[in-house]
């Protein structure tokens, strides 16, 4: 009837994809990096994040997309 069932054992990854332009759009639109969890909260598939800003002096977030680079690691 269509359906196919089978049992599997074993060790299991899970990955989500995550709209990185998006995600850029919206940290390139922060006011300020204090904004930033809340943003990352939006994605469930962030389990933990890390801003670092370069060079280091530099407090404000890009407006250009562009200048924003994702990192991600499993």
């Amino acid at each position: 009837n269509g359906t196919l069932l089978f049992q599997a054992k074993g060790k299991v990854l899970f990955v989500w994809n995550i709209n990185v332009e998006k995600l850029v759009s919206a940290l390139a639109g922060a006011r300020n990096p204090d904004m930033f969890t809340q943003i990352f909260q939006q994605y469930p598939a962030i389990e933990s994040a890390q801003v670092h800003f370069a060079p280091s002096w530099m407090r404000t977030v890009p407006r250009n997309p562009a200048r924003i680079k994702i990192v991600t690691s499993t």
